[in-house]
C-alpha cells in the first residue's frame, strides 16, 4: 500500500543514506520478533525470549527447568 511505501522510502532514503540505520537482510527462521507474534515452537520462544532480554517473572507457582 502507499503508506507502506512511504515508511520503506523514508527508511531506505533518509535514515540509511544519513548513516542512522543499517538494512540486513534476516532469514525467516531467525526473525527474533516472532516472539511476539506468532506461536512457536517452545524451543523457539524461550530462544528468541531470551535473545530479546525477556525473563520468566515466576509468582512462586510456576517452575521452569531453565531458572
Amino acid at each position: 500500500t502507499k503508506h507502506i511505501q512511504r515508511k520503506y522510502h523514508f527508511v531506505r532514503d533518509d535514515l540509511v543514506a544519513r548513516g542512522e540505520a543499517v538494512v540486513r537482510y534476516v532469514p525467516t527462521g531467525d526473525m527474533v520478533a516472532d516472539v511476539l507474534t506468532k506461536a512457536l515452537a517452545p524451543d523457539k520462544h524461550w530462544k528468541f525470549s531470551k535473545a530479546m532480554g525477556l525473563r520468566l517473572r515466576s509468582s512462586g507457582s510456576v517452575k521452569t527447568g531453565s531458572e
